[in-house]
C-alpha cells in the first residue's frame, strides 16, 4: 500500500530537514581524513551481537545524502576527498587490519554463547551504508574479505559466520549472471553468511514517513526471496523509537512488526533508539518537546519478543541501545522520566545478559522482580494514559515538524 495525500508532503518535509541538518553537520564538521588504516568497531557495545562489529570509514551511505532515514545519522564519520583509487586503497588496508589481526580482534572478542559449538565464530563486516553497494564497497575488495576469511577457517578449522548488513535495492540488483558475483555468493555461502536488510516496520506509515527508509515492502520481500534462493539466511532491522510515536504505539508497531518477519521465516534485529546529533530526534529532544523511550518499555517489548520467538523459534539479534559507533549524546538508560535508576540499571545488565547467553528465562526472571518496584506501578499508570490508535498520528507528526523546523536556526547556532 503506497503512501498518499498529507504522507507524502510529511515524507517529503522529514526528506528536507533531514538533509538540511545532515550539510549543517559537514559544514561545521569539515574533517577530512587523509587515511585511515582501521575500520571501527570492535566492542560488544558497537555491535548487533554478542562478537564484534567492524565499519569501514572513509564515505557514507549513499541514501544519507537523499536525506532518508531520519533517525539515523551515523554517516557523519571522517570522510575522504581523495580519488576514488585512494579510498579502494584506504578501504582495503581496513580490511587487511582485521583479517591480519583475525585472532586478537575477532576470535578472541567472542562475548557470548552463540551456540553449543564452541568452534564457531560470528562477527560483522560491513560499510557504513550497505554491503552490495558497488561504490562504497567494491566486488573486488569484497572477494579478497571473503577468500581471506575462507582461508582463515579452513586453517583454524572453525565455522565463520558472517553478518553483512545491505539495502534491499542493492541485493535487488546483484547479478548473478555475472561471474564474479557467483563467485562471492559461493564464499558467502562458505562463510555461513546472514544478510540483515534494512526494514524497520511493516507500518507503511512508520518505515516510509516517520522513518523515511523509502522502501516498498513487495521490494523487501523480493531482496528476501533472493536471499533464501541463493543460500543466504536474510534477516531485518526492527526499529523501536520513532520520534512521533509514543511508547505504546512503538510496542505494538514492533510487534507486530517482529511477528510478520517470523511468518516469513525472517529472523529479527532489534534496534533500540538513541539520539544521534543532528536528526530530527535530536532537534526535538533537545528541546524537551519528546523524549525517549522508558527502561521499562524496553524490558516490555523484550518480554513479548520472547513470547513471540517461544511461539515461533527463531534466530535473533538485539543491538545494545547505548553504544555507538560513534557514540550517542543521548540514550534510553540516560535519565528516564518512569523507571528508576536501579531498574534501569537491572534492566541494561539484564538485556546485556540476554545478549550474551540468549537465556530467556534469565531475562523473564530478572523483570519480573523489576515489576515489584513502585516505579512499575508508576510507569503502569503512565501507559495507561497513553493512545494506542494511530488515527491522529498524522496530526502529531504535522505538530512535531513544525516544532522541529521552528527549533531548527538555534539548534543549529548551538551546534547541537
Amino acid at each position: 500500500m503506497a503512501i498518499e495525500g498529507c504522507a507524502i508532503r510529511q515524507q517529503n518535509d522529514i526528506t528536507r530537514i533531514s538533509q538540511q541538518l545532515r550539510n549543517a553537520y559537514y559544514r561545521q564538521y569539515s574533517k577530512i581524513i587523509d587515511d585511515c588504516s582501521e575500520p571501527f568497531g570492535g566492542s560488544m557495545t558497537e555491535s548487533i551481537g554478542a562478537w564484534p562489529e567492524f565499519i569501514l570509514k572513509g564515505t557514507f551511505c549513499s541514501r544519507s545524502r537523499k536525506g532518508f532515514c531520519s533517525p539515523c545519522f551515523y554517516s557523519r564519520f571522517p570522510l575522504s576527498d581523495k580519488s576514488r583509487l585512494v579510498y579502494y586503497e584506504m578501504i582495503s588496508k581496513q580490511v587487511s587490519y582485521v583479517i591480519d589481526n583475525f585472532e586478537k580482534f575477532v576470535i578472541s572478542r567472542q562475548y557470548g554463547q552463540v551456540s553449543e559449538k564452541q568452534t564457531e565464530v560470528s562477527f560483522v563486516f560491513t560499510p557504513t551504508g550497505s554491503f552490495f553497494d558497488n561504490y562504497e564497497f567494491p566486488i573486488d575488495i569484497r572477494l579478497y574479505l571473503e577468500n581471506q576469511l575462507v582461508r582463515i577457517a579452513e586453517e583454524r578449522h572453525i565455522e565463520l559466520h558472517l553478518h553483512i548488513e545491505s539495502h534491499c535495492e542493492d541485493f535487488n540488483s546483484y547479478d548473478l549472471s555475472d561471474e564474479k558475483f557467483y563467485t562471492e555468493i559461493e564464499l558467502l555461502n562458505k562463510l555461513n553468511t546472514k544478510v540483515i536488510f534494512g526494514f524497520e516496520s511493516v507500518n507503511e506509515y512508520a518505515r516510509n514517513v516517520l522513518y523515511n527508509k523509502q522502501l516498498e515492502l513487495s521490494k523487501f520481500e523480493t531482496a528476501a526471496e533472493k536471499a533464501f534462493d541463493v543460500g543466504l539466511a536474510p534477516g531485518a532491522f526492527v526499529f523501536a523509537g520513532l520520534f512521533a510515536y509514543n511508547d505504546l504505539q512503538t510496542h505494538d508497531d514492533v510487534l507486530s512488526s517482529i511477528s510478520y518477519l517470523l511468518s516469513k521465516n525472517i529472523f529479527p534485529v532489534l534496534m533500540f533508539q538513541n539520539a544521534q546529533p543532528y536528526t530530527i530526534t535530536d532537534v526535538l529532544l533537545k528541546q524537551e518537546i519528546i523524549s525517549l523511550l522508558e527502561p521499562l518499555t524496553v524490558a516490555w517489548i523484550i518480554s513479548d519478543t520472547i513470547a513471540l520467538l517461544e511461539g515461533q523459534p527463531s534466530y535473533w539479534l538485539i543491538a545494545d541501545p547505548v553504544g555507538g559507533p560513534p557514540e550517542p549524546d543521548c540514550h534510553i538508560f540516560k535519565n528516564p522520566r518512569y523507571t528508576c535508576p536501579d531498574c534501569s540499571e537491572a534492566i541494561y545488565s539484564s538485556l546485556v545478559e540476554l545478549r550474551t547467553t540468549r537465556s530467556f528465562d534469565k531475562f523473564l526472571s530478572s523483570f519480573a522482580k523489576i515489576k515489584q518496584c513502585d516505579c512499575y506501578k508508576r510507569y503502569i499508570n503512565y501507559i495507561e494514559t497513553l493512545i494506542a490508535d494511530n488515527g491522529l498520528i498524522k496530526n502529531k507528526t504535522d505538530e512535531l515538524l513544525k516544532k522541529c523546523q521552528h527549533c531548527l536556526k538555534s539548534y543549529l547556532q548551538l551546534g547541537k
